[in-house]
């Protein structure tokens, strides 16, 4: 007779798996005030299963929400080099608005503005030379990049922003 093996996992670990052997959902939700992490949208309803998290066991309804694991880790590492002085002005899913060669907004066959979201954007401390310089960095973590990305890509460097990806 094969016995199972048990995990055991330490007392400070903090997350909390969906039940089930597969992973279903791909995001990951992040408590800002006790920081335990989810991987399935931590409500108490099911009525609001399909909207925004409303709160986590804590009470919080501070929860920000991770498009993927590595999205989550990445987050983390910038946030601590954030803290270490390496970059500042950290900020997550900023929004840009394309333009064309002449300067004008480029539009969908629909009539909306053309927009591409970056994951984060950050100034970044270049080598010290004679005084302290600081260079915009628009970085986007793609695991699998979709049909659009390339051209937006390029509508991008010709805005004069390179996008660092990582």
């Amino acid at each position: 007779m094969r016995k199972h093996a048990i995990k055991l996992r330490p007392h400070n670990q903090t997350l909390l798996k969906p039940k089930g052997s597969k992973m279903r959902n791909k995001y990951v939700f992040e408590c800002n005030q006790c920081k335990m992490i989810y991987y399935e949208r931590p409500t108490f309803n099911a009525s609001v299963a399909k909207r925004k998290p409303t709160f986590c066991k804590c009470g919080s309804t501070d929860i920000e929400t991770f498009h993927s694991k590595t999205e989550h880790t990445r987050h983390h590492e910038l946030l601590a080099a954030q803290k270490r002085g390496e970059i500042r002005d950290l900020k997550r899913q900023v929004t840009f608005a394309l333009f064309g060669a002449e300067g004008y907004r480029m539009r969908t066959p629909e009539g909306n503005d053309l927009t591409w979201t970056a994951d984060w954007t950050y100034f970044e401390r270049q080598p010290p030379t004679f005084a302290v310089t600081w260079v915009l960095v628009v970085e986007d973590k793609k695991g699998h990049p979709n049909e659009t990305y390339p051209i937006k890509k390029e509508i991008m460097r010709g805005m004069g922003y390179e996008i660092r990806e990582t």
